[in-house]
């Protein structure tokens, strides 16, 4: 959805259509991702919030519905899950991790 506001002065400001519930930093970032298997994948995170990230990675096609992720400049782990994918960028949601698991 595409908002326009009247802008200081009368002309017409364009708001972007943006979904997000916690405001996105840009960032160029490496991380693992660790599968079922506890084997890892090399990713890139591109976009990180409070709430969750965007990340860049060559395999999606191995990535399952949720994973741990591991930003190594944080030094700490977060349970993702999977809310989107277009071609090698996935955005995930932070979550608990389920017990179990």
């Amino acid at each position: 959805m595409l908002t326009l506001h009247i802008a200081q002065g009368g002309g017409l400001m364009r708001e972007p259509d943006n979904r997000r519930r916690a405001p996105r930093e840009a960032t160029a970032q490496l991380a693992t991702i660790t599968l079922n298997d506890q084997s890892t994948l090399p990713c890139g995170v591109l976009d990180l919030s409070d709430l969750g990230a965007r990340l860049n990675l060559p395999d999606v096609d191995r990535l399952p519905a949720a994973f741990n992720l591991r930003i190594e400049s944080l030094a700490r782990e977060l349970w993702c899950v999977v809310v989107w994918c277009n071609g090698d960028q996935v955005g995930v949601a932070f979550a608990d991790r389920p017990s179990g698991s």
